[in-house]
């Protein structure tokens, strides 16, 4: 993984990021990343979305969403970030990327900005990626 360098800034300023899961829960590989992330001097937040369920087998981790409803699973997407700064930076692994997206929209809309964010879909965030200039504010691809 590379390590990007990012400028001081006031606490107030600093990147803020909402990283989800993929659709076996919230894995030791993605509280990991996250923590790299804090390392770097961001404020992140990993919500739950599966209240701590998790899985190894794709088949339960599929059952698991269907129990939810992807609907659900978007509607607790939101939920987890709708207390949280507009201009949040959003990234999801897998299907945490769906939620993301969504999300992300739906944070735009309340702040009166242009709904048609982009979020960072990868089954390998990196964080040059969602770290960088481009990054900030929520304005990236």
């Amino acid at each position: 993984m590379t390590n990007v360098a990012l400028p001081e800034e006031p606490p107030e300023t600093k990147v803020e990021i909402a990283v989800f899961h993929s659709a076996y829960g919230l894995r030791p590989g993605v509280l990991q990343w996250a923590e790299r992330l804090r390392h770097a001097g961001l404020t992140v937040h990993t919500p739950d979305l599966y209240d701590g369920e998790v899985f190894n087998d794709r088949m339960d981790a599929v059952r698991k969403i269907q129990e939810l409803g992807f609907d659900e699973m978007l509607a607790r997407g939101r939920a987890a970030v709708s207390s949280l700064r507009c201009d949040l930076v959003y990234a999801g692994f897998s299907n945490g990327g769906a939620c993301a997206e969504t999300a992300s929209r739906d944070t735009f809309r309340r702040s009166g900005r242009d709904p048609d964010a982009r979020a960072v879909a990868d089954s390998r965030p990196r964080l040059d990626r969602v770290a960088g200039d481009s990054a900030r504010r929520g304005s990236f691809c």
